[in-house]
């Protein structure tokens, strides 16, 4: 894996410096800058069973504090970063659940992993105004995704409940087959009926979503 940085100041593009892997499959890379250098997390195949959550700190153009973020089975990993004012915030997903782990920047020390919530894939993670969100995806039956958020003070433990943030087209079930269906209300108008306020949903099938 390389990487390249620019320089602002000369519009200049500095060499390609490399960071060796011990396994040539590697996925979700992700990365953050700040004062103290590029900070970069990737995810990467043991050779085994699972892909570990790999951290580093490139400072002056040379790779240094190396960290196995997580140690334990992986899934795919799908590690993201996002940096606060003295902390490094790493998110991933591992064994069925969207984790975070954070670096304090001002000792250089890992804090214990948290677990944030059962989920099916990691979005990503985002700092701002003293807090630390989490998104992630969760599957619903039909082969869609629901996107929730949930956060916690960058210095705390305690997660707020999930709140979703987007809901895909609830998909109608006729025996085997899954169709995409569309729901709208058509609020305070008169309907067909002559019911001057009463919602009414009008709904239309397409092909079923399975291709049978």
């Amino acid at each position: 894996m390389l990487q390249k940085i620019y320089n602002y100041s000369n519009g200049t593009w500095a060499a390609q410096y490399p960071i060796s892997l011990n396994n040539q499959n590697c996925n979700s890379v992700d990365n953050a800058y700040d004062s103290r250098g590029l900070h970069i997390v990737y995810s990467e195949y043991d050779g085994s069973s699972s892909y570990k959550t790999h951290y580093y700190l490139y400072a002056s153009f040379y790779p240094s504090n190396h960290y196995v973020v997580n140690e334990s089975e992986d899934g795919l990993g799908w590690p993201t970063i996002s940096l606060s004012s003295n902390k490094a915030h790493v998110g991933f997903h591992s064994n069925g659940y969207v984790r975070t782990r954070d670096k304090n920047l001002t000792n250089n020390s890992w804090e214990s992993t948290q677990g944030v919530t059962i989920a099916d894939g990691n979005e990503g993670v985002q700092s701002g105004c003293d807090k630390l969100f989490d998104f992630y995806d969760v599957l619903v039956p039909g082969i869609f995704v629901n996107l929730y958020v949930k956060e916690r003070g960058i210095n705390s433990s305690t997660w707020s409940s999930p709140q979703l943030l987007n809901y895909s087209v609830a998909a109608y079930q006729s025996g085997t087959n899954y169709y995409p269906r569309l729901t709208w209300s058509l609020n305070n108008e008169p309907d067909v009926r002559g019911n001057s306020t009463d919602a009414y949903k009008i709904e239309r099938r397409t092909g079923p979503l399975n291709g049978t």
